[in-house]
């Protein structure tokens, strides 16, 4: 199931035109494993392709996905060098088993905000 998905990151990814990036933030919200949702973010900040990473449970980034970004931005924003910055709160919000669905909505616009004051 992993591999599916790491699959259909790469085909969303391939969809957007490199400069779509350094324009306009991309946000994803992603269901890991069938029972838990994360927010992320892929913009541009200071010259640098940036992952900002949220889990309500206070994880950080799953190694695939982080994989799978590097090579995207390796391969086909910035061919040949790895000019990424992955960023992840790692405070602890979601103390049931339900929440993460509002929680990652709430995320995401909490990024959101940060992007438009930054």
């Amino acid at each position: 199931m992993q591999n599916f998905i790491i699959r259909c990151y790469k085909q969303f990814l391939n969809k957007h035109e490199p400069s779509t990036v350094s324009q306009c933030p991309i946000f994803i919200i992603y269901n890991i494993d069938g029972n838990h949702w994360v927010t992320f973010c892929i913009t541009n900040f200071e010259n640098k392709n940036a992952v900002l990473y949220k889990n309500s449970l206070g994880r950080e980034i799953l190694d695939d996905i982080k994989n799978v970004l590097e090579d995207y931005f390796t391969d086909t924003i910035m061919p040949g060098q790895n000019n990424t910055i992955f960023k992840s709160h790692d405070k602890k919000e979601q103390t049931d088993a339900n929440s993460c669905g509002p929680m990652s909505l709430r995320n995401m616009e909490i990024i959101l905000h940060g992007l438009k004051t930054d």
